[in-house]
């Protein structure tokens, strides 16, 4: 039975690199636009590490986490600070910024660590 057993499971492990993935909880990136886009941050909540930027063609808000900011240390966005960045469109249609930076690249301004949006009536 033990032998049967191993036997099973190895053979599903060595079937399981010709199956595709598991796709986690997070989207699956569909398009990863190439333009560099500039907009203004609407807000940014540096306690959660996201936001949203509203780009200059104003195609809608993109949201941005802190993993994207393109910037050593901590990494944040003040709210109305200028930036550019990609945009990356997941299979829900869904849009987020991609290697957010700066004006002409530079590095971004970012918000004091303490700068928590929501907390102003604590």
């Amino acid at each position: 039975m033990k032998l049967a057993t191993i036997t099973l499971l190895s053979a599903l492990a060595a079937a399981s690199g010709f199956a595709p993935g598991i796709v986690g909880r997070h989207a699956t990136p569909l398009f990863m636009g190439g333009d560099l886009k500039s907009g203004t941050v609407k807000w940014f909540d540096t306690a959660k590490g996201y936001g949203f930027i509203v780009p200059d063609d104003e195609s809608g808000d993109v949201f941005v986490h802190q993993t994207s900011i393109k910037v050593s240390g901590f990494r944040s966005l003040a709210e109305n600070e200028r930036v550019e960045f990609r945009v990356e469109v997941d299979k829900n249609g869904k849009t987020k910024a991609m290697d957010v930076t700066g004006p002409d690249g530079a590095d971004v301004q970012g918000a004091p660590p303490n700068q928590n949006k929501g907390f102003e009536d604590w």
